[in-house]
């Protein structure tokens, strides 16, 4: 764009500047909502797993005979 060269050239870049710190904004609330409903999913996942590792653990205490699972290992010495 060249030099403004009176109030015309002015308010049209004005408005330019205006019309992409809107479209900025925009992408900016696209790209959070996108990364909140990514997170959400993430948990929720997270949360299905937990579940599953929980259940597989009680599964392998109870063929095992063990009662509980804390901590998964021993230490033993050397």
């Amino acid at each position: 764009m060249s030099t403004p060269k009176g109030p015309e050239d002015i308010g049209q870049l004005a408005a330019e500047v205006g019309r992409r710190f809107g479209l900025y904004h925009e992408q900016v609330d696209r790209l959070q909502t996108e990364r909140t409903q990514e997170n959400e999913r993430l948990r929720a996942d997270l949360g299905r797993l937990e579940a599953e590792i929980a259940r597989v653990n009680q599964d392998n205490d109870r063929l095992r005979g063990v009662t509980s699972c804390w901590p998964p290992f021993a230490i033993l010495p050397m």
